[in-house]
């Protein structure tokens, strides 16, 4: 990737006008895109033919290389030890993001080629409201999970999962929490079992379509921040959801 360009900017608009989705590699710097912006990759966040493609490995862990960003990275595909082309016209296994976008490209090909009425738009966001949840990918792309060919092809939409925390962030006055299956308007975050009384924040930028949502904070205010998580000392929390009974597993964390 590179920086900013006016023209690539146009070139991108005049091919989406013409319909062609316009496929990139998120980029092999292993940083947060949204910090770091690289482009044609960024574009992906404000033009509706560019998506952008993050990297995983057999396991469904981001790989170490790969870029990732919650609004500039769309969704990942497998990118690692890919049996692949090389220019000399044989085969070797290759590893990048550049190995993952053709994954994505590939069920573009198919959505467009079973509906040729498609617009890039469409095909851009079937790909991304598909995905396969990843616990490991949840707030890292758009999509918080891997492309599926099967769900995207059938329009099938991932049902809505047991909470999970992967990550969790004390900050003087609230605690902010990653992970997947939260329901916005109801889950509860819980200090050792306690209820963090506060203002919750839904935030529907990390909706996923299966209604779940993959950020919570709660803005707790200093004290209540203070006195539940003693300075030094780790502490667990979860994530609970009344309106399905299910609550995610004990996640330590503190201030410090």
């Amino acid at each position: 990737g590179g920086g900013d360009s006016q023209g690539l900017r146009n070139a991108l608009k005049d091919a989406g006008d013409a319909g062609i989705l316009f496929v990139c590699a998120a980029g092999n710097d292993g940083v947060d895109n949204d910090a770091e912006p690289s482009y044609p990759t960024a574009y992906a966040e404000s033009m509706s033919n560019v998506i952008s493609v993050a990297a995983v490995n057999q396991a469904d862990q981001l790989s170490s290389f790969s870029n990732y960003g919650h609004s500039t990275v769309s969704v990942a595909a497998p990118g690692e030890f890919i049996y692949s082309l090389s220019p000399e016209g044989s085969y070797r296994v290759l590893s990048g993001t550049s190995q993952a976008t053709p994954h994505v490209s590939g069920i573009a090909a198919l959505l467009f080629a079973n509906n040729p009425g498609l617009t890039p738009a469409q095909v851009k966001d079937r790909i991304i409201r598909t995905a396969e949840p990843i616990t490991t990918l949840a707030s890292r792309t758009v999509a918080s999970g891997r492309a599926n060919a099967y769900f995207a092809l059938t329009g099938r939409i991932a049902p809505v999962s047991r909470p999970v925390i992967t990550n969790a962030k004390v900050s003087k006055k609230a605690i902010s929490i990653d992970g997947l299956g939260f329901m916005p308007g109801s889950s509860i975050i819980e200090v050792e079992g306690v209820t963090l009384a506060g203002d919750v924040v839904y935030d529907g930028s990390y909706g996923l379509a299966n209604g779940s949502l993959t950020h919570l904070t709660v803005q707790a205010g200093k004290k209540p921040i203070k006195k539940a998580f003693p300075s030094g000392v780790l502490i667990g929390v979860t994530v609970f959801n009344p309106t399905t009974g299910e609550r995610s597993a004990r996640f330590l964390t503190g201030r410090f």
